[in-house]
């Protein structure tokens, strides 16, 4: 279990605010339930603690801890509804991970990415959809879960990485990677202590060797099977991105919107524009650790003439993508 102190959630974006507020602040007949933010985090880690067996104190507090540095985002509907007492059937429960809250100053003025913090968090979202999964009375073990990232524009600007750069596309990837990796020893994990629903077949072994996954973990998915046959999605949120403090859904290239300074760096960054060229590469180097294909709507100004769309699309094709589809729009 990682070791994740819970400390108060600073809301740096009144966008923000406003999305908590709007959609995931519990009231109750009128009655304001959650008086903060960290009443919001309190109430879903305290309901999905319950699940475990030992130490439901400290997973409490991991839970926490994540949700708190705005690393862990959880279902929109798992978000409003849990320890409410209002029931949710989720049959296909997801969550995010916030790349931008793996970005922080180290001993010197350089940013740095935390890897490691990334595949903790990762296992531990595994883990608390599993968690809903039991707790949820009208819910059934499916055999996917979803773990997708937001706020990797946003990561990638914290680092001063251009996001239509190959050195970009190699940094995504990495987090893609590491997705993978926590996801699958949670995956495990789970396998072992809770009941394998799947087994890690020739088919998936090989998957997982592609992925270049840890030889130790690719003999325990052997040994133990798997809870679940696929777990990483990436798609968009639009509702999680505006509550993570607003930063970029998914893989878009940062919204079009004032500058704004990041109160953990103080790195402000502007606006980029990507090409489609751009937005198409970068989903392309995270694919082959993404279990999905990565096809929700590309951000555009305005629509490509058709004879753009096909070469786009052949583009695509190169990389596995699924269909492209188009989201127009100057602005978020």
């Amino acid at each position: 279990m990682m070791s994740h102190s819970y400390q108060p959630s600073p809301f740096i974006n009144a966008a923000a605010v406003e999305a908590w507020d709007a959609w995931f602040r519990w009231r109750d007949h009128g009655q304001l339930r959650d008086v903060s933010i960290d009443a919001t985090w309190q109430r879903i880690a305290v309901y999905l603690a319950a699940a475990e067996t030992d130490s439901a104190g400290a997973w409490t507090q991991q839970i926490l801890g994540a949700m708190s540095h705005w690393q862990l985002m959880l279902d929109e509907r798992l978000l409003s509804t849990l320890g409410t007492g209002r029931g949710a059937v989720i049959d296909d429960p997801a969550a995010v991970l916030n790349a931008a809250a793996f970005v922080s100053a180290g001993d010197s003025t350089e940013v740095e990415f935390h890897f490691d913090t990334l595949r903790e968090v990762a296992g531990l979202a595994v883990r608390c959809l599993d968690n809903a999964a039991i707790l949820l009375p009208a819910a059934s073990l499916s055999q996917d879960v979803y773990i997708g990232l937001i706020g990797v524009a946003d990561a990638l600007a914290l680092l001063a990485t251009p996001f239509d750069s190959a050195a970009g596309r190699a940094f995504a990837a990495e987090m893609a990677r590491a997705l993978a990796e926590g996801c699958l020893a949670a995956n495990i994990q789970l396998a072992a202590q809770r009941g394998a629903q799947s087994v890690c077949d020739g088919a998936l072994l090989d998957l997982l060797h592609r992925r270049a996954m840890p030889a130790t973990l690719l003999a325990l998915a052997n040994q133990h099977g798997l809870r679940y046959r696929k777990l990483t999605a990436i798609t968009a949120h639009p509702r999680l991105a505006l509550f993570a403090n607003n930063v970029a859904d998914a893989l878009d290239p940062m919204p079009q919107r004032a500058t704004k300074s990041n109160a953990r760096s103080e790195v402000s960054h502007t606006p980029v524009s990507a090409s489609i060229e751009a937005q198409v590469e970068l989903r392309g180097a995270l694919q082959p650790w993404i279990d999905a294909s990565i096809k929700y709507p590309i951000w555009v100004p305005h629509l490509p003439d058709p004879s753009s769309i096909s070469r786009y699309r052949r583009l695509a094709a190169t990389h596995d993508l699924g269909e492209l589809c188009w989201r127009v729009g100057a602005t978020r």
